[in-house]
């Protein structure tokens, strides 16, 4: 098999496939009659295997039609990363904006550390500084402690 550009592999698609493998292939070009894989340059037409998805399977297309459906994918992981850095801004401001409140006094609490309860269960410590009540977290959670708007004078 050549070891230049006859194959593409991407990860995931519109269509829910966890994963998408393109071999370029000239039909009928190997032996007895069968397809023989080729770098793109030379391809007639290409193999598209899909895992998973709603394209689940293999079908063979032009050359045209992979170059198209190529750009769509890479269009695709493209969105993807996108949505990825707009989730992960969103999910910053969010956590950026929590404050734990004392709900006796209205107090914002202030981080006291993390303590071991028992002797498999870590928590985040929250504190009120007015009437000593506490808040906690478990550790590992997917928040990380302490949060911007209860961090005490040591954090």
């Amino acid at each position: 098999m050549p070891d230049d550009d006859s194959r593409i592999i991407l990860w995931g698609s519109p269509g829910g496939a966890q994963s998408v493998e393109i071999t370029w292939i000239a039909q009928d070009a190997g032996r007895f009659g069968r397809d023989k894989r080729v770098p793109r340059a030379e391809a007639t037409h290409a193999r598209i295997r899909e895992w998973g998805g709603s394209n689940e399977g293999e079908r063979v297309v032009t050359v045209v039609e992979a170059d198209r459906y190529i750009s769509e994918l890479k269009l695709h992981h493209a969105q993807q990363a996108v949505d990825g850095i707009e989730t992960e801004r969103k999910m910053a401001t969010w956590v950026d904006s929590l404050c734990s409140r004392c709900p006796h006094c209205q107090e914002p609490r202030t981080y006291a550390g993390l303590q071991r309860l028992t002797s498999d269960a870590e928590v985040h410590v929250y504190q009120c500084a007015y009437c000593g009540s506490l808040e906690l977290f478990r550790d590992g959670g997917p928040i990380e402690h302490p949060i911007p708007g209860n961090r005490g004078p040591d954090s």
